[in-house]
């Protein structure tokens, strides 16, 4: 008994020796990583999002860093220089107010793809398009990653309010539909709708603040690295996803959208219609990304996701919208040269893909009229 009572004295000891070590190591081990991702493997840098309580929309924050330096990759191999503007926008160029009635603007409205976080601002698709139609136009962009189709619309809202473009290109991405209703996909900063006896209501975006906590973590390089370098939250959120069986095409779940698939031809019908009719006196185009894993596998028709393209289409046509869809040209191109339009880390456009999808909208503006090419010549 007493040597047990003498093991079980020595054991509480042991376990505060180890104790003493590991938390020490621990802390050790942190700082460590923590520097590296610093100084040999710099961690992704990214502005800081805000939300404007006056348009209740987010944007990024004119009062924190306006440059940095966004790496992807887990060797953080892809760098994009970033800059946000006087109105909070990641461009190349300050905006300036509108000041009476429209002007040669065309305003380019998006998610991550406009946004454009993954390239050097002077490469992503504004920058190109202003290059491609010289001085005669403008060329603004407003993208925040995350938006659905239905924050667009609120987006377009701000866009007239501040800046009374004539033209306004939307580009669209396969999981823009499912992501605008509410049920689905709960977003609660962005505008969403909610289906309700037959028709549509709004669902207001909400004030967004981050949080203490969160401003904290962004601070660290090794937090940011695990979060936009490896994209553990991507990892997890698939993983879930495959464990219940199901089949992600273009980051979307291919069942889910098919079993919500009249609701979601209702939104789409409805959200098109609604930007037409909030913009009688404005050019209205929406431009579809291409199936690119479809292209590079050889079967450039998107077999799971043609209705889609489809739908849109149809949504375009019934109100009186300009329709690009980007698949052919995409898949010409990759036919003539086998280069990629993204990374092999990261999904989103490349510079390649964003040259070409800048490229084929301004043949196509200026092939239906809406722009002028003598005037996109002028300098």
């Amino acid at each position: 008994m007493m040597e047990n009572s003498a093991t079980g004295r020595r054991f509480p000891s042991l376990l505060k020796n180890l104790y003493l070590l590991t938390l020490p190591g621990l802390i050790f081990t942190l700082l460590l990583l923590e520097l590296f991702f610093r100084l040999v493997v710099p961690a992704c840098e990214m502005p800081s999002v805000y939300f404007d309580p006056t348009d209740r929309i987010l944007r990024y924050d004119t009062r924190g860093r306006k440059e940095g330096i966004a790496t992807l990759g887990k060797w953080g191999e892809g760098r994009a220089r970033w800059r946000i503007n006087n109105y909070g926008w990641n461009s190349e160029i300050d905006y300036a107010p509108a000041e009476g009635p429209h002007r040669p603007l065309l305003a380019l409205i998006g998610d991550s793809y406009i946004d454009a976080l993954q390239v050097d601002v002077a490469d992503n698709i504004a920058a190109q398009t202003r290059r491609a139609l010289g001085g005669g136009y403008q060329i603004y962009s407003f993208g925040i990653g995350g938006a659905p189709l239905s924050q667009y619309l609120l987006m377009s809202r701000y866009v007239r309010r501040h800046f009374n473009p004539s033209v306004m290109v939307f580009n669209v991405v396969h999981n823009d539909f499912d992501e605008s209703l509410v049920e689905l996909e709960n977003m609660p900063y962005f505008l969403e709708l909610s289906f309700q006896g037959g028709g549509f209501k709004e669902v207001p975006a909400r004030h967004y603040e981050r949080s203490a906590f969160k401003s904290l973590c962004a601070k660290s390089a090794l937090v940011r690295y695990l979060w936009f370098n490896l994209r553990l939250h991507d990892f997890f959120a698939r993983a879930l996803a495959n464990r219940s069986g199901a089949v992600f095409d273009a980051n979307i779940d291919v069942g889910r959208v098919q079993r919500y698939r009249e609701t979601i031809e209702k939104a789409t019908y409805y959200l098109v219609q609604k930007i037409r009719d909030e913009n009688p006196d404005v050019q209205i185009v929406f431009m579809m990304d291409a199936p690119r894993n479809d292209i590079y596998t050889g079967n450039p028709a998107p077999t799971r996701l043609l209705w889609m393209y489809r739908l849109l289409q149809s949504a375009c046509a019934r109100s009186g919208c300009a329709f690009i869809d980007l698949t052919q040209p995409f898949a010409e191109e990759y036919r003539r040269t086998g280069v990629k339009f993204n990374f092999d880390y990261d999904f989103h456009w490349n510079a390649v893909g964003h040259r070409l999808a800048a490229r084929v909208l301004v043949e196509h503006l200026l092939k239906m009229g809406i722009l002028d090419s003598e005037k996109g010549r002028k300098n």
